[in-house]
């Protein structure tokens, strides 16, 4: 089962423009994701996990 996490974040600029990321990670690099893109100065604005499950069929 993969599990990853799509996150979309933004830095607001001393100029008043701002800045948009987003993208999709695997669930296991996320707070280091987190951890460098707070480096930067963004700010996770939301995420959601996204669970692969295989499909059960009958």
């Amino acid at each position: 089962m993969v599990r990853e996490i799509f996150y979309t974040a933004v830095r607001y600029n001393e100029d008043g423009s701002t800045q948009h990321a987003s993208g999709v990670t695997r669930q296991n690099e996320w707070p280091a994701l987190k951890r460098a893109l707070a480096r930067q100065g963004f700010h996770i604005k939301s995420w959601f996990l996204i669970d692969e499950s295989p499909l059960m069929t009958a």
